[in-house]
């Protein structure tokens, strides 16, 4: 009952303003507490540090620079910190968590255009067909996978999303 006394009194100055913290909040009797970005972290932390890990990861890749060496991009995507910033990764992450991996792994491929489209395996395999194997389209891209006009490909992705609508 005193605990809960104290936290309260903690909580009550701390939003009338009389109190600003430099660091956070404790509770009565605790002697630690992980704090990640600013945010008390109370249930399993593993998850959490994994995410905001990665996200640094993801940051770094995406503002690198391009360096494209021999016709292949060995950088990053060169974006802005700030273009980085207007993502809404906290909820493309709530939205992708549901998802299978190999869901997840595609999205991903296909975000930064390494997908296993032609003109990639071209590449690593020294293949002189790089066409889209559907339609004639040369230089077969990651963006032309979801866009193929082919008529077999185009209904086999209709057939797909009508037979699992919440998969896609």
């Amino acid at each position: 009952m005193i605990c809960d006394e104290l936290a309260n009194g903690v909580v009550a100055r701390y939003l009338s303003g009389r109190v600003h913290l430099e660091r956070p909040l404790f509770l009565p009797f605790e002697k630690a507490a992980i704090v990640l970005n600013g945010t008390r972290l109370r249930i399993d932390i593993s998850l959490e540090v994994r995410y905001h890990l990665s996200k640094e990861d993801e940051e770094r890749f995406y503002t690198k620079p391009w360096n494209v060496i021999w016709g292949t991009n060995r950088g990053g995507l060169g974006w802005s910190s700030a273009r980085f910033h207007l993502v809404a990764w906290d909820a493309l992450d709530a939205t992708l968590k549901p998802k299978p991996d190999i869901f997840q792994l595609w999205l991903s491929k296909q975000c930064i255009g390494i997908c296993t489209a032609r003109s990639n395996m071209a590449q690593i395999q020294d293949l002189l067909d790089n066409k889209c194997p559907n339609c004639p389209l040369p230089r077969e891209k990651s963006k032309h996978l979801n866009r193929c006009p082919d008529t077999g490909r185009t209904l086999l992705q209709r057939k797909y999303q009508f037979d699992h609508p919440m998969d896609v």
